[in-house]
């Protein structure tokens, strides 16, 4: 006598969850992470839980999202491990890769006030004055009508190298990652 089996599997990732190549800056938007899976057939919805964690492993996870697509939150500044759970109700679940993704903080905007007036035949001259307030490695980036202008910021918060009178704006810039703009003149 012949005995048929029936072997439903459980279901497949066809599809990783990719990493993201650079880290992100907190407040700005993640790209989306996405998987495919493969149900083999079997009749039910496939069901995506999405965990995120401070290691890479697969326990001492947090539930974070649901579907397919999945966008990571950018509000905190560090790293975070992802995976996705693709399960139905019949055959069991599957477990994707675990991916890293990288939040670098936001610098806070500078703060500018006006350190010299402008005098006959000389421009005003301003200071950073929260400058104490930067990690060191910090940089500042300062332009003139959207056209970047070679000007430094000295230890103690000076801006150098302004030689013409015109609004300017200044960003603080770290790990890739730049402040608001102030506007001085």
């Amino acid at each position: 006598e012949e005995v048929k089996l029936t072997v439903k599997p459980a279901p497949s990732i066809t599809t990783q969850p990719t990493a993201p190549a650079n880290p992100y800056c907190t407040g700005t938007t993640a790209a989306t992470l996405t998987v495919v899976a493969n149900d083999h057939g079997v009749a039910v919805t496939l069901s995506y839980e999405w965990y995120e964690s401070t290691t890479n492993a697969y326990n001492g996870t947090t539930p974070k999202g649901s579907g397919p697509t999945f966008i990571p939150p950018t509000n905190a500044a560090g790293i975070k491990y992802y995976y996705v759970k693709v399960k139905n109700t019949v055959c069991g679940e599957t477990l994707s890769n675990i991916i890293m993704v990288k939040t670098n903080a936001t610098p806070a905007q500078p703060t500018v006030v006006q350190d010299q007036p402008a005098g006959c035949g000389t421009v005003s001259t301003a200071k950073v004055s929260n400058h104490s307030g930067y990690a060191s490695g910090i940089t500042f980036k300062v332009t003139k009508g959207g056209t970047p202008v070679s000007a430094t910021v000295a230890s103690n918060g000076t801006i150098n190298g302004i030689s013409e009178a015109g609004n300017y704006v200044i960003k603080a810039v770290e790990d890739g990652c730049e402040s608001a703009g102030t506007t001085f003149t």
